[in-house]
This record gives C-alpha cells, structure tokens and sequence, in this order.
C-alpha cells in the first residue's frame, strides 16, 4: 500500500536521524496518542454528556428493561445505559456475557529511559521492542512479554530484556539499572492474535444456529 514503504538502512536513518543497524517499513500516516489525554480531553470538550464514574468493582451486567446496568458485589446499581462497551482487557472473561472468550494474560513491562539526546523523531518499532520519542524528559521503552509471569513487580530483568533489544537497532550508551522506572500492564491476547471488537453475540443462540458448521465445513446428512 501507498502509505508504507520499505525503506534501506540509510534511508531509514535518514528518516529517522538515527544510525540504525537495518533497514525499515515506514507507516507514513501513523502516530502517537496519549490514551489518558484523549480521554481528558474529550470529558473536557463534552461535561454535559459524559459522566465519569471511578474506582468501582463491576460484578455484573444485567438487562433490565431496555437498559443494561452495572451492578456492583453489594448488589447496587451503578450505571445504566442502552448500550454496554465492554473494555476492561482480559477482565470480560469476569462477565457472564463473554466469559466464553478464549483470552489470556500477557504481562509487558515499559521501561521509561531518561532522555539522553537520542533525538527519536518518530515511534521506532523493532524486533523485541519500540521506542518513542521523548515525552515529559523520557523516551518510553517496551515491552517485555510473558505468559507465565503475573507479577505486577518491576523488575531489572525486565528493563535489561527492553535495553538489550533496543541496543540491537541504536547505539544509547550505557544505562544503570538500578535506577530505572518502569509500569506494568497485562495485555489481553487470543489464540489467533486478531483484534477482539464489535457487537457480542447471543454465545447460545449461535452454538445453535451454527452447530453443523465445523472447520469451515458445513456438513450436510
């Protein structure tokens, strides 16, 4: 497509204004947001039609009537909306509604470097890792992934894993360690790795209306 190119080694450190150890596809059109500031702004741009509601455990939902409410572990009702958007990762396998999801866990450890003159100008993606450019004095560094881990401990292992991947592709100079700060997060994957989005169905009504559908066959007597 028009709007990636693959590009050589030095026309990807050209772009970049980095001296990278290989060539690279370049997404024209990509870029950069802040979840959190996306957010802000749009309860910023819209207070009269948005409501915020935090630091509440949502047990279940429920239809009643027309609307589905959220109902906390007391029984209570939280919310109530004709239309629930589910967005809480591997958690919506807690909700009766899509508990059938196959999703698991995939712990990912960020390491935030503090910027040292690397003049990253566009997110770096690579083998193992990215690298953003310099945002509020660091440049963001990720992500590990694991499946067998579900610490929520930062650890040094973790930060070297995200350092030694980088310094494949850039030369950044020695770091220390000890010294580094760092998040972690738990990604929702599915087995075949495909994004997991639109309208949840009725799981019984389509076992049954697509029962005799196995591997893409459909058997007929």
């Amino acid at each position: 497509p028009a709007y990636i190119e693959k590009l050589s080694q030095h026309e990807a450190s050209e772009l970049s204004s980095l001296k990278l150890n290989s060539g690279s596809l370049h997404i024209k059109k990509s870029g950069l947001a802040s979840p959190v500031d996306l957010c802000r702004a749009n309860i910023s741009a819209f207070p009269d039609n948005i409501k915020t509601i935090f630091s509440q455990n949502i047990l279940s939902l429920e239809k009643i009537g027309s609307n589905w409410s959220a109902i906390d572990a007391s029984g209570a009702n939280i919310a109530s909306a004709p239309v629930v958007i589910i967005n809480n990762a591997s958690d919506a396998n807690n909700f009766t509604q899509t508990n059938w999801v196959p999703l698991h866990k995939v712990r990912g450890q960020l390491t935030y470097l503090p910027a040292r003159n690397l003049n990253i100008q566009k997110m770096l993606c690579y083998d193992g890792g990215y690298i953003s450019p310099e945002i509020n004095g660091f440049n963001y560094i990720g992500a590990t992934y694991n499946r067998t881990n579900m610490s929520t401990d930062v650890t040094i292992e973790d930060h070297k894993e995200n350092i030694e991947n980088l310094k494949k592709v850039i030369d950044i100079g020695d770091v220390d360690y000890n010294n580094l700060q760092g998040r972690v997060s738990f990604r929702a994957g599915v087995p075949d790795r495909r994004p997991v989005i639109g309208a949840v169905p009725d799981i019984n009504a389509f076992l049954d209306d697509y029962t005799d559908l196995k591997h893409g066959r459909l058997n007929k007597a």
